[in-house]
């Protein structure tokens, strides 16, 4: 699907432009910029959207979890907790 968005342009020509709610996706786009003379530039780029959370693990760490190794319980006044986290890839 391509769309056509016009942008927002400056007396001094800094742009602007407002793009609709997009899905998690990659995507392709082209700009071109036209002066009054008629010639034009143009350049291609790509973006992704994605706003899919990291996965988090965390845990009490085994030197602080007393009793049962990994029960969660621990008396330590002071505990330590460890944890991963995987970003999703950019």
């Amino acid at each position: 699907m391509a769309l056509t968005i016009p942008p927002t342009v400056t007396a001094d020509g800094n742009w602007t432009l407002a793009l609709p709610g997009l899905a998690n996706n990659s995507y392709s786009y082209t700009v071109t910029a036209t002066n009054p003379a008629g010639t034009s530039s143009t350049i291609n780029g790509q973006f992704v959207i994605d706003n899919t959370p990291p996965t988090t693990t965390v845990g009490l760490s085994a030197a602080t979890d007393s009793g049962v190794l990994g029960d969660f319980i621990t008396n330590n006044e002071t505990p330590v907790f460890t944890g991963k986290t995987n970003l999703a890839p950019r």
